[in-house]
């Protein structure tokens, strides 16, 4: 997976058991968002690479790109579900699953600050 860039939201998913990972191994996951009574309303693949315990714990890595679209599809049911789902890809094997109150609310809101800021995405305050 490429290096991040201002074209994406990056999303870590984070767990000690997770002692297996090893760095940039690359992951296939699905990502199922439920409703209220937990009926799949959207279902995305998602490639992502794995960091080991060593790198700040063990933890996988995706990114929604912007160019493609992909985020406001990815937010909007984000927003809308109940429930989101991570699966290993092809299996019935999960890997987390997060219940999203208020996640309509929590978005519109950052949406609101990400308008508000006034720093260049640009600008690089770490350049010497």
């Amino acid at each position: 997976m490429p290096p991040p860039t201002k074209d994406e939201f990056d999303f870590i998913l984070k767990n000690e058991a997770w002692k297996s990972l090893i760095d940039n191994a690359n992951i296939r996951l699905e990502a199922l968002f439920l409703d209220s009574v937990n009926k799949v309303t959207d279902l995305w693949n998602l490639d992502s690479v794995s960091h080991s315990e060593a790198s700040n714990g063990p933890s996988i890595m995706f990114s929604i790109l912007r160019a493609k679209n992909d985020r406001a599809d990815f937010v909007r049911g984000f927003q809308a579900a109940s429930s989101i789902a991570f699966f290993k890809e092809g299996t019935s094997v999960i890997v987390a699953r997060f219940d999203l109150p208020q996640s309509s609310a929590a978005i519109d809101t950052l949406k609101q600050c990400r308008t508000r800021l006034q720093i260049s995405e640009d600008f690089d305050p770490f350049a010497k």
